[in-house]
């Protein structure tokens, strides 16, 4: 995708092309944050990176910090967790 149509958004209620490449990254963040057991990150790609080089960074950034929860052994993967209150 050129970085001209990151910005593209259907109609002003749907988030842009990067606003849902930063919501992905956010997203895997916070699952296999909680599969690990570490505190959510306070900060948001979907809010903050605007450009394609940040948000294609965050989201490589994000698949490599999920490969720790991919990586627990079948006990720790079974562990209950609580989402969304």
């Amino acid at each position: 995708m050129p970085e001209s149509l990151y910005s593209f958004r259907p109609t002003a209620q749907i988030r842009s092309f990067g606003e849902i490449i930063g919501h992905v990254a956010d997203a895997q963040y916070m699952f296999c944050g909680a599969a690990l057991g570490e505190p959510a990150r306070t900060d948001s790609f979907e809010k903050s990176a605007t450009t394609k080089a940040a948000l294609v960074q965050a989201l490589k950034d994000a698949t490599a910090y999920c490969q720790r929860a991919y990586a627990q052994t079948d006990a720790a993967s079974t562990a209950s967790i609580t989402l969304f209150g």
